[in-house]
């Protein structure tokens, strides 16, 4: 089901490091190159630029605020992932809205209608609380291949039967500093049911970076992605998931997704092959199982020990013989 299966979430997906932001992005590749290397989900922090006159223009999507790094235009973004869509027809993508702009539904409905991008979600109200996923199959067949979720605010999810409220269906782990020190957090714990997906936040931070307003870091720290994406995000997910009633970990929420060993991580969790290796790799071998010759024992014993020895190795296998029958009896 959609909820059985780990995928990589970037953190402020549009929001690329570079020269000229003194490294203070969130990504290395573009969106079109994530999803060509195996991103699925995608956040997209949205603010009101009210100098701007059209629809298409005003909504923009920025890091941490348009003070900072600023990504384009919603549409333009979500015009990468309508082409996606289009020529992927296999394929499930995850947005996050990040709303703390507060952008009111109605604009944001809009520029989803324009961009194409209508025609592939999966509304929330076909998935009321307490009900199980579809699987990606089911999906898949009926071409609604792209969920949303607004994070951190609850303006739009309340008011669209197509936007998920990450807040109700999501439970998103809380943020460590100590990930270097192998120091993982699992917490908050939840048994309510309609919590069905998990967020774990695995990215490395400057020190004394600000904080949001639900005190995770802001500014991202390249020097640390190598480390952060390889064995140590493997060690956290596997502690989430051994530690919590929800036995999955969902969102992998990560900076610098295209450094490290992400790929296999991701596999491994959702216990797919490696590259050029198959599950049949790892079977175990089996033998038919067959009663011995004693005929043949005593042949070869006959043919190549002295006449003593071999009344001695006769008396030995007529008592094993004799046991393998009462055995088999």
């Amino acid at each position: 089901m959609y909820n059985d299966i780990s995928y990589v979430k970037t953190r402020a997906s549009f929001a690329i490091a570079n020269k000229e932001n003194k490294y203070s992005g969130t990504q290395i590749l573009s969106i079109p190159r994530q999803l060509k290397k195996g991103a699925r989900a995608f956040q997209l922090n949205v603010f009101t630029d009210s100098k701007q006159k059209g629809v298409r223009e005003q909504i923009q999507v920025c890091f941490p605020d348009c003070d900072g790094i600023r990504g384009g235009t919603l549409y333009d973004n979500l015009v990468m992932f309508s082409g996606w869509l289009d020529e992927n027809l296999t394929d499930v993508i995850t947005i996050f809205i990040e709303n703390k702009g507060g952008v009111g539904i109605e604009l944001i409905s809009q520029i989803f209608k324009e961009s194409g991008l209508n025609k592939f979600i999966f509304p929330s109200n076909k998935r009321p609380p307490y009900t199980p996923w579809p699987t990606l199959l089911e999906m898949i067949k009926i071409n609604q291949r792209l969920v949303v979720f607004e994070e951190k605010n609850d303006i739009l999810a309340p008011n669209s039967d197509w936007i998920f409220s990450s807040r109700t269906h999501i439970l998103q782990y809380d943020f460590s500093k100590d990930y270097l020190e192998n120091k993982y957090i699992a917490s908050p714990y939840s048994g309510d049911q309609i919590v069905s997906l998990t967020e774990i936040p695995h990215y490395g931070t400057n020190i004394n970076s600000p904080v949001d307003n639900f005190n995770f870091p802001i500014q991202s720290n390249i020097s640390q992605a190598k480390y952060m994406n390889s064995e140590s995000l493997y060690l956290h997910s596997v502690t989430c998931l051994s530690s919590n009633t929800i036995v999955w970990g969902n969102f992998l929420l990560l900076d610098f997704f295209g450094i490290g060993n992400v790929d296999s991580i991701l596999l491994g969790l959702n216990s797919v092959p490696l590259p050029n290796d198959t599950i049949s790799a790892y079977y175990p071998d089996f033998f038919e199982q067959s009663t011995p010759n004693i005929t043949r024992i005593f042949e070869k014993i006959r043919n190549s020990s002295k006449k003593r020895a071999y009344v001695w190795y006769i008396i030995l296998y007529a008592n094993i013989f004799s046991t393998l029958v009462l055995t088999i009896i």
